[in-house]
């Protein structure tokens, strides 16, 4: 009796060996090298948008009110918890600190404090929105809105926006858009 070695159980053999090898080498590659790299792309580009840990993402003035909004991204790991804020050397007192509550939807627990009063600071006063607590703090990946009760009337002219944190300080510069 003759052995042929190209009988129907090798076969299967010769077929489906290849195919485990290169499943094997995607599972490898998608474990050992493809989730490092994108973990590694991850923190360069987060570090391209935010190099600093309190980071300005956005801003605007409201002409029509006496007043400045920012937008600040927590790139850090740790909380930040704002201790004063400044706008060109002039120091702004806290105001309403916390999550306006909408009188038109379902009120947040903890003490209320309207859209207006938060969205709407006197002159020379801050006020935040945090999402959430009432004390001035940006969790780590979190974003906050500070409403500043300041006003500029020449467009294109710079203004020092200086935010101290516990353990550090953050100046930003800001500057009146031409309207369109």
């Amino acid at each position: 009796m003759k052995s042929n070695i190209f009988s129907a159980k090798n076969r299967r053999y010769l077929v489906l060996t290849p195919i485990v090898v290169l499943a094997l080498m995607m599972v490898f590659t998608q474990a050992f090298l493809l989730g490092p790299w994108l973990q590694e792309r991850k923190m360069s580009n987060e570090a391209d948008f935010c190099p600093q840990t309190l980071c300005l993402v956005d801003y605007n003035y409201n002409r029509d009110q006496i007043q400045a909004s920012v937008t600040l991204y927590n790139a850090g790991s740790k909380p930040l918890t704002i201790t004063d804020v400044f706008y060109d050397g002039k120091r702004l007192t806290e105001g309403f600190v916390g999550s306006p509550n909408d009188p038109t939807i379902m009120p947040l627990p903890g003490p209320a404090i309207s859209a207006n009063d938060i969205i709407f600071p006197v002159p020379n006063q801050w006020n935040m929105n945090t999402d959430g607590p009432t004390t001035p703090t940006i969790l780590p990946g979190g974003i906050a809105t500070l409403y500043l009760g300041v006003a500029t009337f020449n467009t294109g002219t710079p203004h020092i926006l200086k935010i101290v944190v516990q353990g550090g300080s953050y100046a930003f510069v800001i500057e009146s858009r031409p309207l369109g």
